[in-house]
């Protein structure tokens, strides 16, 4: 099969036939090996194998990714593929790769969202399992676009108290600093929003927020979220700016790594 490194004269179908290999070598793997822990190492792996592979078909498809957006049919609501493309997108439904619209007229190409969990499902340790599921979940959806949340902020909490959870009940985990990473992510999501959904102007929080932050605090009244929402209405009120409610709340920057 084609080597993981680029090479622009790999085609889509050269890579569709890399991809069906490496898993079958690794479901295969997976079934032969006796440890749950072992197959965590082979997720880890796998995943970073087949996330090189995806990377490359990108890079080598801009073109027919910058088109895509052209084939939305505004009275159908949907895709209207040409024969070429939909073949493309037929040999990739076949290796669980999707085209993704992610805003702004950008598209790539990306693992459908239950591919890791459907072949490790049962056969890794718990909190890679968990772990998988929940970022199988969040993948079903557009979480944001044009500087803006897709999702609803309520949705943004239970992704942050999902990962603060998953903190706490995992406190060993080789996934941690992964879980924190998410966690500190949704957190300031959730305390901020993003530039074109903020949560607050003017020295007030948007009434909508505060109905959502006040609904957290119940649900979850001993988290270190809850903490942290609960101190952000005196905060706003003083007019501070992001910076200082950033400081004053003890947060982390926001980073992303390929999932």
């Amino acid at each position: 099969i084609i080597d993981t490194t680029y090479s622009e004269s790999n085609s889509i179908e050269d890579y569709c036939i890399a991809l069906k290999h490496i898993k079958e070598e690794y479901s295969k793997k997976i079934k032969d090996n006796k440890s749950n822990e072992s197959n965590n190492e082979l997720y880890e792996k796998y995943k970073l194998i087949r996330n090189t592979y995806l990377a490359n078909i990108n890079n080598s498809n801009g073109t027919i990714l910058e088109k895509y957006i052209d084939y939305y049919d505004e009275k159908k609501q949907d895709y209207v593929l040409p024969d070429d493309v939909k073949k493309i997108e037929q040999q990739l439904k076949a290796v669980d790769v999707e085209f993704w619209y992610i805003g702004e007229g950008y598209t790539e190409f990306r693992n459908t969202p239950k591919h890791f969990l459907n072949i490790f499902k049962g056969k890794i340790t718990s909190d890679y399992e968990d772990y998988i599921k929940q970022i199988s979940n969040e993948d079903m959806e557009l979480y944001s676009s044009d500087a803006g949340l897709v999702v609803s902020f309520d949705e943004v909490g239970n992704r942050v108290i999902y990962w603060e959870n998953f903190i706490n009940k995992y406190k060993n985990s080789n996934l941690l600093p992964k879980a924190k990473m998410h966690f500190n992510n949704y957190l300031h999501d959730f305390i901020f929003g993003l530039d074109n959904t903020p949560t607050f102007e003017d020295g007030q929080l948007y009434p909508e927020l505060n109905e959502v932050y006040i609904e957290f605090m119940k649900k979850y009244p001993n988290s270190v979220t809850s903490k942290k929402i609960k101190e952000l209405p005196n905060l706003v009120a003083k007019n501070l700016n992001h910076e200082e409610i950033f400081e004053k709340l003890k947060l982390e920057d926001r980073t992303w790594e390929d999932e």
